[in-house]
Order: structure tokens, then sequence, then C-alpha cells
């Protein structure tokens, strides 16, 4: 698959091509290398042309072999002898004769990038027009071609040093492996370039998304459906599920990974209202919802504990089989805890994957099932960050298609905001049951109840997950099934440890159209709710639940919902 051609074919130059945006001393380096070491000519933009031979490295422009500069260069490398240095086969002799017939050189190797339209757009600095002269052309039509021919094309700069290494240890050449996948990267960052450019053009007519396979996933929902793979944009979200490096257990599923942005979502937001840098927060999800949650003021032993403790009582059935997620490191203390807290003798929590910072090697050997390797463990050091909520475009799909929204909610509640309406006495010593609850009912399948309560414990405040009563079609149905789970809870508890729910609050990811949901609480012990506003029902609602002694926190429905489907 070599594209040199022998020495003894004269009046042919073998070349590289160079056009590049970051002009680094790695670059100038790779050159050097191409030039001296591979005897090729080298030929680039107006850009790295004069970068190339500022670092004394001898570089012609596109302009020698190509057009010359006219329409502000944008035809330069548009011309026969450049794309034909890519598109003629060295194995085919017919294809030789018309090179040298038209004397342009063979290129064995391009270097180069596309405009970053994105950038360019997300920026807000530049006009219609500005953006449009953005749109590459000579760059992804070069790579286009060298990439039907199976040319080396290298089009992401960071792919540089292993391709060098790799030509080093093959007499200038690449492995056949890895020419494939350069041209198909090259394909596909093509096809994201123009993507971007008709979804601005066209003002979101057309639109699409490509991707590169990061990960092979066990299977998708279920066994029989496979192969299953994860694919990434390449967004820079420093919690997107690409980030995180397996330690032990065999590879997700495609459940693994919906349960990880049901928790990374919540955790975002339990971010956005309790500082991660102060706070430890510990969750487990069951099918996408979250069934057991810890927020505790501290990040040291102590309060890490009372966040795990606080996690596995918030529902000690549905825990069992459920996906972990925590912002702190896990210590063979935290793992044992995970495994045997509230577990009858000589039994083992059953856990299908875990995901946190860091672990010790020894927690990580306490928490596989070394038998069916269904324990995953799974690191991502960013999860001890600040925890940035994700902005990137949701993609949907439905039969037939896809629908999308952008920017995904990014709503975060203040109690300070002038649309806030609180409707009986303020309760200030619970808004912070109010925003965990926010923080985990809203990233709950609708329709979804959420209860948190709050205790002290020696100098910790700590907020746990009661009771989480999601995914039903009323919102009757959904308090009740929140009560349930907290009675469930309060079973398990030790006598001393039953305080009711005095000090608990509710959160609602949408109105209440009748009062009934709210007197289900109500009758449990909740004196405090938030939710939105906006239904017809209103001022009954409101009427019936303060005269029976219940405090509303109320935002307007288009601002606050927090519907998931």
């Amino acid at each position: 698959m070599s594209d040199k051609v022998s020495t003894a074919d004269s009046g042919i130059v073998r070349a590289a091509f160079l056009s590049v945006a970051d002009k680094t001393e790695g670059i100038a380096a790779f050159a050097r290398y191409l030039h001296e070491s591979l005897g090729l000519t080298l030929y680039g933009s107006d850009g790295t042309t004069c970068f190339l031979e500022g670092s004394g490295i001898t570089c012609n422009n596109y302009a020698t072999i190509g057009s010359p500069p006219m329409f502000d260069h944008g035809v330069v490398s548009l011309h026969p002898k450049v794309l034909g240095a890519l598109c003629a086969k060295p194995a085919k002799p017919k294809h030789l004769d018309e090179l040298r017939e038209l004397g342009g050189p063979l290129c064995e190797i391009f270097v180069g990038g596309f405009y970053d339209l994105q950038a360019a757009i997300d920026s807000g600095a530049l006009s219609f027009e500005e953006v449009l002269e953005k749109v590459d052309v000579g760059g992804p039509a070069q790579a286009a071609m060298g990439s039907k021919r199976l040319r080396i094309v290298v089009v992401d700069e960071s792919d540089i040093p292993k391709v060098w290494e790799e030509m080093v240890k093959n007499d200038g050449d690449v492995l056949p492996e890895t020419r494939k996948r350069l041209a198909g990267k090259a394909l596909a960052m093509i096809a994201r370039h123009y993507l971007t450019a008709a979804d601005f053009i066209s003002d979101g007519q057309f639109a699409g998304i490509s991707g590169e396979r990061v990960l092979s996933l066990a299977y998708g929902p279920n066994p029989h459906q496979v192969p299953a793979a994860l694919y990434t944009g390449g967004g820079d979200w420093e919690l997107a599920p690409s980030r995180f490096v397996g330690v032990e257990g065999m590879s997700p599923s495609c459940n693994n990974l919906d349960d990880l942005h049901t928790l990374t979502e919540t955790m975002t937001r339990l971010a956005a209202v309790f500082p991660a840098d102060t706070h430890s927060f510990a969750l487990a999800d069951k099918h996408v919802n979250i069934c057991g949650a810890g927020i505790v003021k501290g990040k040291g032993r102590d309060a890490i504990v009372e966040a795990v403790r606080s996690m596995i009582e918030g529902d000690e059935l549905a825990i069992h089989g459920g996906v972990l997620l925590f912002n702190f490191h896990i210590t063979a203390e935290i793992a044992d805890m995970l495994l045997y807290y509230h577990m009858p003798k000589g039994q083992r929590r059953i856990l299908d994957a875990v995901f946190a910072p860091s672990a010790d090697e020894n927690a990580i050997e306490i928490l596989a099932r070394k038998k069916t390797g269904k324990c995953r463990v799974m690191l991502n050091p960013a999860l001890a960050g600040n925890l940035p909520m994700d902005n990137t475009p949701i993609f949907t799909h439905v039969g037939g298609g896809d629908y999308t929204h952008y920017p995904p909610s990014q709503f975060v509640p203040s109690f300070d905001d002038p649309d806030l309406q609180i409707i009986g006495p303020r309760r200030p010593e619970l808004e912070g049951c109010l925003k965990a609850g926010w923080a985990i009912g809203s990233q709950a399948k609708s329709n979804t109840i959420t209860i948190v309560r709050q205790r002290q414990v020696r100098d910790m405040i700590v907020y746990e997950l009661e009771g989480n009563g999601c995914g039903r079609m009323d919102r009757v149905g959904a308090a009740e099934l929140a009560v349930r789970g907290y009675e469930r809870g309060e079973a398990n508890r030790q006598d001393e440890e039953k305080v009711g729910l005095v000090e608990a609050a509710a959160y609602s990811d949408s109105f209440l159209p009748f009062g009934d949901a709210g007197l289900v609480l109500h009758e449990a012990g909740i004196t405090v709710l938030f939710a939105s506003s906006g239904s017809v029902n209103d001022g009954k609602v409101q009427e019936e639940l303060t005269a029976a002694g219940m405090t509303l926190y109320l935002m307007p429905d288009k601002k606050c919902r927090g519907f998931r489907h």
C-alpha cells in the first residue's frame, strides 16, 4: 500500500503537503524529518510555508504548482497538480505517465487541518459573511482525495507524534490499518466541518451529528442487542462517559451509560447548589432514577462515611444491582461499607458499577466480582473537581428521525429569585432540602415528587433522599410512591433514628393540578413543597394546602419545570 515511487522514475517529485493551523516546533521538527530523512519535497499554504522557511526548512508555496493567488487565495490548492498529486495511483503506469505530463508531484502524506468553524460561530464576533469565509474548501478537498487513495492523511495534529513514531519504525511508512484509521478520521472531520456549515447557513434546517467510536459496549439495553458501542462527537465536557477509564470488570452496557448520564446530570446540579469543593456527594441509581443520595458538607473521612451511609439507607432494596457515583476517593473502608453495611452477616450487596474520581487498589479488589466481572469500576479524576453542567446539544431518537434541543436545561433555583412566590411562612431552615430535592427530582423520569430529609450528625448537616416517586402517570401516584419509599427506609432504622419528616421537604417537577398530591405529602408529615405554578387551579390548590399548614415555594412552570422523559 506504499505510495513511494522509485527514484528511477525521473520526472516525478515525491512530496508532502502541509497546511496547519497550529504552527509549533513539533510541526517544524516533523516537517524536517519528512524532508531530510525521507527526501520529500515540501509544499504548503502561505502561512505554513512562511513558518517553515522561518525555521530554516525549505518549503514551496502551493502557488508554485497550483493556481496563482486569486479570489482571496480561495482556489490556490484546487488545481489538477495539487489534487492530482493525491489522486494518482503509483501502482498504475498510466497514472504516472499522466502525472509526468502534468508536471506535478506525487504526494505521499498530507498534514493539515480545517478552520474551527464552530468556534467562529460560537464567538458571536463574526458576521454571517465572515463566518462563510471560514468554510474551508481547499483543505477538505485535499484530505478527501488523499483519504480516497489511502495516502497518509493527518488532519488531527495530536496524531502526529504517533504517526511519526510509526514511520520511523517502518522505513517512512505506516501500517495499513493506520492508513485506514487516519482516512476514516479525516472523512469524519470533513463531514463534521460541513455539517456545521450546513446548520449555520440554513439556520438549522439541515443538521447532523458525527462521532468516533471510543468504547465497545457489552450489549445494548438487553444482552441480545449486540453489537453496541459508544460514540463521541469530541466535545470538551470533562464528565462525558468517554472520559471514564475502566479499571475493573467487563465493558459497560448502554444501560450503565444511561445510568451514568442520570448520575452525572444529578451530581452537577447538586454542585450548582452545594459547592463541590466543600461537599461530599454519594449517589445511587437504578434504571435511570436516583434511589439513594447523601449530601454532606465536608470532605474528610467522617463526611464521606456519612454520605455513603445516607445513600445506602435511601432505598436498601433498590440499591441492589445499582450504579453508584461519588465525588471522592474510594478507600478500602468505603468499598467494604458499600458491600456490607446494613447487610445480613455473610451476605454481600451486589453492585453493577461504581464510578469515582480515584480508588485504592485494595478498594478495587474488594469491589470486584471476579467470577462474573459485572461490578464495573470506572474512574475519572474530574469527579473531584467543580462538576460543571453539560451544555452540549441533545439529540434523541424517535421513529424516522431525531429531535434536538440546545442548550440543555441550565436552570438552577435561587430562593432570592424575584419570580419566586412563597405562599405561607418562609422556611429557610429547610431550603437545603428543597435544593437537594430539585437536583434529584429534576433528573428523574416524570412525573416525579422527591422527598429529602436533613439531620444533624455531630457538627455536620446531612441531606438524604427519603423517597423518589418517579415515572408515575399522575402526581398523586408520585406522592404516594415517594411516601412509601420513606416508610420503607424508616422501617429499617433503629428507634433512635426515626425522626419522621419534620425536618424534610418535597419537590415536584411540575405544578399540582389539584391539592390531592399535596395532601398525601402533608399527611406523611411534609410541611414544605417546592413546585412550579401555572395550573388553572393554582388558587384553589394554594388555598387548600396552606389551610392544611403547608408552605409552598412556587416558580413559573415555563422557567423551572423539570420534566425528563
